[in-house]
């Protein structure tokens, strides 16, 4: 064969061809192997697919098993109180709690980073990170964390209390905690979902694993009950007779293929054997030399009547034995094979035992390259398989699908293969659509262009609700965040009087409104660690040269602010853009920073902001592919919806990173107005930005636009 899977891919073939035709019974055969513990992930999924039932000859490391799992991540978390020691524990699928506690938990943990000491006292930050929520919401959602906090930390504080004891009160404290959250019955359980889904094997060894760990309890009281040790050393105790434990199991069905070891006895009564994988070095095992002495100096020693056990060649003669007890096993018939590459060492040469036996004995010998796979075809998942890779001759193709397409549980498959080969597109259906989606379509402009950039991730994120988690940590993405917010207060607290802001209180203002902050989202300062404190000062220098920046601009221009956090939606000052055909509608919502008016010869302009953190430019042709659409959708509708008969004077983008303090010097920066585009009235920009200073347009000597202007007509607005 090519390689293992070719290998015992005609294996398990053959044995299904064999039942079929010859009625024989699947226990009738015997898969043998030096090394089965390399093969048995392989063997599994193939005979799965020929439809063979398997059972694999191995024992499992007690470590593998939930209870294990449990124990030893409980006696770590209560030494160190270690947030992933902790969801070790909780997430072996055994305890008390329960999959949507865990989840409430976890989220809390990973947003605020909770690690060690922390989890001995309530939680006082906001579960619901740096959005602003009423206070009575953030109460209620604490006072859940809390007590499912508690439920997963006493038993592991009073465990950790214990400190230096006889073994044996160690040994009842790891029950006593075993009993308390739940062990038993969730172990019990955890068993029987394994079995109602099929994993019989596994929900064997889970079973076996209460039995086990009570025999190594039993043995650990035994053994140390007087000793006084540490509730480390105990931990070390225990954990090392754990990784040392291996549980067996017994064939769970009367009518099994066994893949077993080859020095084991359990296949004698095997009517065919297929021994496999006959390569060299590895059926039969070299002979490693790791003693301290040379085969030589062994023969030396041997001479003079000093015996060393375990020397080469006593080696040699178990492994001749091993093979010739593997070949000789069955009644009937006997299948020898080997392959002539593996993937992580390439080329493969034959074994020594197999090339003797080849040179006398007349065996009937096959090659897996010569063997088409469509002629192996024994079930519909080895069908699909060949399907699936096979090109060459249309009318197998042709054959299979025609058998496959009336198979419910392939139709859908073998069509998607089918349109995927004649590029078809695999679009899901119109009601499929509307499930996920609805038929009235809430969205923002920011998600418009999510589709537009790539319709799949907007389908992750927005359709099926896949997002990654955020975590405080105060660095770049809440930059913005605050910057936002001291903005928004510091121009509205003082739009009747921004010279204020112009003054030299400006850094006691902005201090003033980052500790308001700060107070409203994690609850203290104190619960800000010293990078944290760093990054909120490089935060505040910022903002002490942006915020006069801002309000300068206000001063000079005859547009002053109108509205904050203007609301785009039903239940709003402005009501949303709405686009609808026969069949659905889509509603685009949103959040405009800042609006600001101006009454210019009798008419009422509006302009709005959004402060960027990033630098953000405007290109015309960005709105032909759907992209920057945002500020765009957001003027349209307030001018649509507005009772004044507004006039669009422009979208602008306040960058919150382009003072020299932000980290960007003057001389790399070369615009330091601000981005966006206007309207190409100059009435209107004289008004807006006398000085010519801060919008995104330029003036020549005669009074018309230069080509670097950024502007807009009304129509094109």
């Amino acid at each position: 064969a090519l390689n293992t899977y070719d290998e015992l891919e005609y294996i398990s073939t053959e044995i299904h061809k064999l039942v079929r035709e010859n009625g024989y019974r699947y226990r009738d055969f015997a898969l043998i192997t030096r090394s089965p513990q390399n093969y048995q992930s392989i063997a599994k999924t193939l005979f799965k697919t020929a439809e063979v039932p398997l059972y694999v000859d191995e024992k499992t490391p007690l470590e593998n098993t939930p209870l294990a799992l449990f124990i030893l991540s409980v006696l770590k978390a209560s030494i160190n109180f270690k947030t992933s020691d902790i969801f070790a524990y909780l997430k072996s699928d055994i305890t008390n709690i329960t999959g949507e506690e865990i989840s409430t938990l976890d989220d809390y943990v990973y947003l605020w980073n909770i690690n060690g000491v922390e989890w001995k006292s309530d939680f006082v930050k906001n579960p619901f990170g740096l959005d602003e929520k009423p206070s009575e919401d953030i109460t209620a959602k604490l006072q859940e964390i809390n007590n499912i906090r508690k439920k997963v930390i006493l038993p592991l504080i009073k465990l950790s209390n214990l400190k230096e004891q006889p073994c044996g009160e160690f040994c009842k404290a790891l029950f006593d905690t075993i009993q308390k959250c739940g062990v038993p019955e969730g172990l019990a359980n955890y068993t029987n979902s394994l079995n109602q889904n099929g994993y019989n094997t596994i929900s064997q060894h889970t079973a076996s694993s209460w039995t086990a760990f009570n025999n190594i309890l039993d043995a650990v009281y035994t053994c140390f009950q007087n000793d006084v040790v540490s509730l480390k050393e105990f931990a070390e105790i225990v954990s090392g007779a754990i990784n040392n434990y291996t549980i067996g199991g017994v064939p769970l069905g009367l009518d099994e293929v066994l893949l077993t070891s080859a020095d084991r006895a359990m296949y004698s009564d095997a009517k065919i054997s297929f021994v496999f994988a006959l390569n060299f070095g590895e059926f039969p095992q070299n002979s490693a030399d790791t003693g301290l002495f040379t085969i030589s100096e062994r023969t030396s020693l041997k001479n003079l009547n000093v015996n060393l056990s375990c020397s080469n060649l006593d080696n040699t003669v178990d492994e001749n034995f091993i093979i010739y007890s593997a070949i000789t096993s069955p009644t009937d018939k006997l299948y020898l094979s080997y392959h002539t590459s593996v993937y992580s060492t390439g080329k493969c040469e034959i074994s020594p035992t197999l090339k003797f036996l080849m040179s006398k004995f007349n065996f009937n010998t096959l090659n897996r390259y010569d063997i088409p796979k469509y002629t192996c075809i024994e079930t519909c998942a080895q069908a699909f398989s060949v399907y699936s890779e096979y090109n060459d001759v249309q009318y197998i193709k042709d054959a299979i699908f025609s058998v496959l397409s009336k198979n419910n549980n392939y139709y859908n498959k073998i069509t998607a293969i089918t349109n995927l080969v004649n590029d078809k597109p695999d679009c899901i259906s119109k009601d499929t659509a509307k499930s996920i989606y609805g038929e009235s379509i809430y969205t923002s402009p920011s998600k418009i262009e999510q589709f537009y950039k790539c319709p799949y991730s907007y389908f992750y994120k927005y359709g099926i609700n896949i997002k990654a988690r955020d975590r405080i940590d105060f660095k770049f993405m809440q930059r913005g965040t605050i910057a936002h917010y001291v903005l928004e207060n510091a121009i509205k607290d003082y739009k009747d009087n921004l010279e204020e802001l112009c003054s030299e209180k400006i850094r006691f203002i902005v201090r003033g409104y980052v500790d308001r902050y700060i107070e409203l989202t994690v609850g203290s300062i104190d619960a800000v660690d010293n990078q944290g404190k760093y990054l909120l000062k490089r935060i505040c220098d910022m903002l002490v040269d942006l915020v006069p920046f801002v309000a300068d601009e206000l001063i000079k221009s005859s547009f002053k602010p109108k509205e904050f956090e203007l609301r785009l939606c039903n239940d709003g000052d402005i009501k949303p853009l709405k686009i609808s055909n026969d069949e659905c509608s889509v509603t685009v919502s949103g959040v405009v920073d800042r609006m600001d008016s101006s009454v210019i010869d009798n008419k009422h302009y509006v302009r709005i902001v959004d402060y960027k953190t990033g630098v953000k430019t405007f290109k015309i042709s960005d709105i032909l592919y759907g992209i920057n659409l945002q500020m765009l959708i957001y003027l349209c509708a307030i001018c649509e919806s507005s009772n004044e008969n507004f006039q669009p004077a422009g979208v602008l983008y306040q960058p919150l990173n382009h003072i020299e303090r932000a980290g960007i010097n003057a001389e790399e920066y070369d615009n330091p107005k601000i981005l966006g585009v206007v309207s190409d009235d100059t009435t209107v920009l004289q008004s807006m930005d006398p000085t010519n200073s801060y919008m995104p347009f330029s003036l020549n000597v005669n009074g018309t636009l230069s080509k670097k202007s950024v502007c807009l007509s009304d129509s094109e607005f």
